[in-house]
């Protein structure tokens, strides 16, 4: 018989939490900005049930990314003594599903990102729900994407609104417009784009592609948000230590060579295998990035190996500990790892191969399994996996600031009992270690790539 899980008390909450849930109780609109791990969910829920028992709110629409769906807030729910009387619905997967889920007449309803055209334009939902929860709000900072002009029309359907982030500026000012319009209705920055963006920036190229902030524009646009923005205290001081690693590896000859040509005419020949090109700067990045982890895509995608240097290593470092959560950016690095871990008869997990749900509690709770393959887009947002380890290898680095940091607090949040190490995989010399300083706010995209690619063709200087 299985075993049932205790209930937790809601005493358990933090009075930073307990603040937030006031904070929602008391004001309909609330941008809400919390680090990852900091309990966002279970904050929303609280606030909800205390609304639905005062009679405040009915029925409440929560919109996340699929995973986090499937994952989090029906899980979450029923963890805690105070809101697992709470009805909910998952509307997601295939329509005859989502339509069941609309027929149940929940209190919660949850529904990805990309079902909202579906929602609102085939469904026509209505006045459905006087209650709007958006997770990880900053996926709606694009006003033209269908997803944010099918939510639009509907959004003085809810008298309470709340979206949830934990970098609302995680790359720019710009994209903080349709997320506070989202939460407020446009009473902070308007209703415009345009007029916001003239309001607090100017266009630095002619066909008015790029834009700056004016001279004391953040402090305004600040000032005029405040309002309807609530800050939850930051949290990890009270976590346990994390610690980040660079770990560098030399570019075998053949390897070095094909990154060079690369860097140098921006088309690479594989005798006898095919033809890679970089038509612009950002292929070019992608490009040699796949080079330093020993392989390259060529003109038709299909991948062509180089070497397994950076595999090895990887391989290596996985089994140097009892269980490693190893993030990849590029699918045939997926594909190599799996094959390689297989090889060495590792056990491991990955989000991509099956139910999410599924993974994350195997990885969890099975001290058999050695590693987690995660994508950082496929699980940068939602997923506790602190119970599971604390090691992270990233493979591969990347730009995002955002999805680094979104990425890392699936292990370093609350929950975790030991210190977390975050290596990160780079090949010396090579555009890996451009990439880990503009993570580090030392440079910007265009100065860091054309600085590295005049070392590579001077590297006298």
């Amino acid at each position: 018989m299985k075993k049932q899980q205790q209930l937790l008390s809601k005493d358990l909450l933090t009075q930073d939490q307990l603040d937030a849930v006031t904070r929602m109780y008391e004001y309909d609109h609330t941008l809400m900005v919390a680090k990852m791990g900091g309990g966002k969910t279970i904050t929303t829920l609280t606030a909800i049930a205390e609304l639905i028992e005062a009679g405040e709110l009915e029925r409440v629409l929560v919109i996340a990314p699929l995973k986090v769906c499937k994952t989090v807030w029906a899980q979450e729910l029923l963890k805690w003594e105070h809101t697992r009387h709470l009805t909910v619905s998952i509307c997601v997967g295939k329509e005859v599903w989502r339509r069941a889920a609309l027929n149940e007449n929940a209190q919660i309803t949850v529904i990805n990102f990309e079902n909202l055209p579906w929602l609102f334009k085939t469904m026509q939902a209505r006045c459905w729900w006087d209650g709007l929860v958006v997770d990880e709000i900053s996926k709606l900072k694009n006003t033209g994407g269908t997803q944010f002009r099918a939510l639009r029309p509907r959004l003085n359907d809810y008298k309470w609104r709340v979206g949830l982030t934990g970098t609302p500026v995680s790359e720019d000012w710009l994209g903080l417009f349709g997320q506070m319009l989202v939460v407020d209705g446009g009473k902070s920055l308007g209703t415009q784009k345009a007029n916001y963006m003239n309001e607090y920036f100017y266009a630095t190229d002619f066909q008015q592609y790029n834009w700056e902030l004016k001279t004391g524009s953040a402090e305004r646009i600040a000032k005029a948000i405040a309002g309807n923005v609530y800050v939850m205290p930051d949290y990890r001081d009270q976590l346990p230590p994390i610690r980040y690693e660079t770990v560098e590896l030399d570019m075998p000859d053949e390897v070095n060579s094909k990154y060079v040509e690369m860097a140098e005419s921006m088309v690479l020949e594989l005798h006898g295998s095919g033809e890679a090109e970089a038509p612009n700067a950002a292929v070019l990045v992608s490009k040699l990035q796949q080079i330093a982890c020993g392989f390259v895509y060529d003109i038709a995608g299909e991948p062509l190996p180089i070497s397994d240097y950076r595999i090895n290593a990887a391989v290596d470092l996985i089994l140097a500990n009892p269980k490693t959560l190893v993030v990849y950016w590029y699918d045939f690095d997926f594909f190599r790892l799996k094959k390689a871990l297989e090889a060495k008869n590792a056990p491991f997990v990955a989000i991509a191969d099956g139910d999410a749900e599924s993974v994350v509690n195997q990885w969890n709770t099975d001290a058999g399994v050695r590693a987690l393959l995660l994508h950082p887009r496929s699980a940068g947002h939602g997923l506790n996996l602190a119970a599971g380890g604390c090691d992270i290898l990233w493979f591969t680095p990347y730009w995002s600031l955002d999805l680094w940091e979104q990425t890392n607090a699936r292990l370093w949040r609350r929950g975790q009992r030991h210190a977390v190490t975050v290596k990160t995989l780079a090949a010396r010399g090579s555009i890996d270690s451009v990439i880990i300083d503009r993570v580090d706010k030392k440079a910007g995209f265009d100065s860091a790539l054309h600085g590295h690619l005049a070392r590579i063709k001077n590297p006298a200087d």
